[in-house]
């Protein structure tokens, strides 16, 4: 089975081979992990997830990549690889080492086949050992990569977490306790006509005639096949679409022509490409983030694209940013943590909840300020910084997706904000908050992916589009949401496990910081990557610093 790649996909297959797009979840362990059930359960994680044994394929003769699935999952795991380091590994640097592993960056050239989910597991020093999972993004978001370590911690933890699985005997609630709040009321003189109706109307029904009206009853089975030419002239689709046209024409045209079954079908083919229960299903892919936007909530005028392209492209050369160390020399990625202790984290998101935003908004706020505050002696020179919000759309894609069906599902939603030495940080905590809702209710998340697609391509076409052709798109991504996570489980105990961190590499096209966020057992955590030598580990050092006593002192 095979499918194309995506819009969205796409463009990441074209930034991986710059060097943006690794994504690393990383996991520090204090016991050595047994091979043999490590391998297992992440053969059981390629037959849930049919994507993460998928194989990325380029064809030249038609200048696209897709997803190959081979029936049988096939990852091996890599042991203690030779790396040029100190004997004694540290966590920190084998991080680094793997978000810098590209063996994607000539994935645009002949027939080959690339594997997009590979695991490395490392001896450090003082008895700790890693465990490195290293995705290709066009398949694996900062969503997936939780989903799939916290299944992974479950399997080989013994909890036989899988997919759609829940706690061994626990029964959920009927389905009336689960209806969205508000969802089901209706006023008691409407539930009183509407019973009237549906009985009343039972009678003008009409109906098959009735052979015996009085006899006993038994329920009998009848069965409709089509062989195999019959069902494809039926729905006329292949794995990759509908022929000829993307799926929404092929309706459009089929609706002009009366086409009577077409509820059916439509249904049937949802229940196939598009459901949450799709994946998990062997050799089920869902499909691609614009193909599961719900329908009209990426429209735009022809004109107005026109002037939002023009806009992004003319605006980038007037943003902001840190100073360049560096512009021309070849790039990697590297991390910088930053780390809040309990009553830190507590006091932070209290003072969120006070502003009105969320922790995005205040981190996005911390980064401008020290960025600005990095530059200037003086208070009152304004600068335009960009910033990008990236968030999770699976809940309102149509139909929905749940966590547990991996793939690239984000969209980004970019900002400006302008700064002067007298912004204060909750008031541009509530600036960059508010102006990235507003633009979530006016779905730009939706209507400005394919324009910020577009754009990603040509920048990595044409480097000099961007600022000292450093091909930096913004000053900061953040994500809308953090993780959340809890660390007291007795089977990670278990396991040894002491420590992760996910994030993805940004060398290629990019911010110059991307944040990845996390709560972990009350404290945040956050991994800050960068682009080196374009930015240097001291100045990024400085900047989170001044970032971390920006935050815990405005939230005091």
């Amino acid at each position: 089975m095979s499918r194309l790649v995506g819009n969205t996909e796409y463009s990441w297959c074209r930034a991986v081979e710059g060097g943006t797009g690794i994504t690393v979840v990383f996991v520090l362990l204090s016991k050595p992990p047994n091979f043999t059930i490590l391998q297992n359960a992440l053969h059981n994680l390629q037959i849930s997830h049919p994507i993460l044994r998928s194989k990325l394929t380029f064809s030249t003769e038609s200048n696209s990549f897709s997803f190959t699935i081979p029936q049988t999952p096939h990852l091996q795991i890599n042991q203690s690889p030779n790396l040029n380091l100190n004997p004694n590994l540290s966590f920190h640097q084998v991080l680094e080492h793997e978000l810098n592993q590209n063996p994607w960056v000539n994935s645009n050239c002949g027939e080959d086949c690339w594997d997009v989910f590979v695991v490395t597991v490392y001896e450090l020093g003082e008895s700790k050992w890693g465990i490195s999972l290293r995705f290709h993004t066009a398949v694996c978001d900062r969503t997936s990569a939780v989903t799939v370590l916290r299944e992974l911690l479950g399997l080989i933890g013994g909890e036989g977490v899988g997919v759609g699985e829940g706690e061994e005997g626990v029964v959920n609630l009927g389905i009336e306790d689960l209806i969205p709040s508000g969802k089901a009321n209706k006023p008691f003189w409407a539930r009183g006509i509407d019973l009237f109706g549906y009985s009343l109307n039972s009678f003008r029904f009409s109906n098959l005639g009735f052979c015996d009206v009085s006899s006993p009853r038994a329920s009998g089975v009848a069965r409709l096949q089509l062989d195999a030419d019959e069902t494809t002239r039926l729905l006329a689709v292949t794995v990759e679409g509908v022929v000829g046209f993307d799926l929404e024409e092929w309706w459009r045209r089929r609706q002009r022509r009366g086409f009577q079954i077409r509820g059916f079908v439509r249904e049937l083919l949802g229940l196939i490409w598009k459901s949450g229960g799709g994946e998990g299903k062997e050799g089920v892919v869902n499909l691609g983030i614009e193909n599961l936007i719900p329908s009209g909530k990426a429209n735009k005028p022809f004109w107005a694209r026109g002037v939002d392209l023009f806009g992004y492209s003319l605006n980038s050369f007037r943003f902001s940013n840190s100073g360049f160390c560096d512009v021309s020399s070849p790039r990697a990625s590297g991390v910088v943590r930053l780390q809040l202790d309990v009553d830190e984290t507590t006091w932070l998101l209290a003072g969120c909840n006070r502003s009105g935003v969320k922790l995005c908004g205040a981190l996005a706020a911390a980064g401008l300020i020290a960025a600005y505050t990095s530059k200037h002696d003086v208070d009152h020179q304004s600068e335009k910084y960009a910033v990008v919000t990236i968030i999770d759309c699976r809940k309102v894609l149509d139909p929905p997706l749940q966590n547990h069906n991996l793939g690239f599902y984000h969209s980004a939603v970019l900002n400006t904000n302008n700064i002067d030495g007298r912004t204060g940080l909750w008031e541009l905590a509530s600036r960059c908050y508010m102006s990235f809702a507003n633009a979530i209710d006016s779905n730009k998340h939706f209507t400005d992916m394919g324009d910020l697609n577009f754009l990603m391509c040509k920048a990595i076409d044409n480097p000099s589009f961007t600022p000292s052709s450093s091909s930096r798109t913004s000053y900061i991504s953040v994500f809308e949401d953090p993780v959340m996570d809890d660390f007291k489980s007795e089977a990670l105990l278990e396991v040894g496990l002491e420590d992760y961190v996910g994030c993805s590499s940004v060398h290629g096209i990019g911010p110059s910081i991307a944040v990845f966020d996390t709560i972990k057992d009350g404290r945040l955590d956050c991994a800050f990557v960068y682009p080196t030598p374009l930015h240097s580990r001291e100045q990024i050092g400085d900047l989170i610093d001044h970032m971390k006593r920006i935050l815990v002192e405005g939230s005091l």
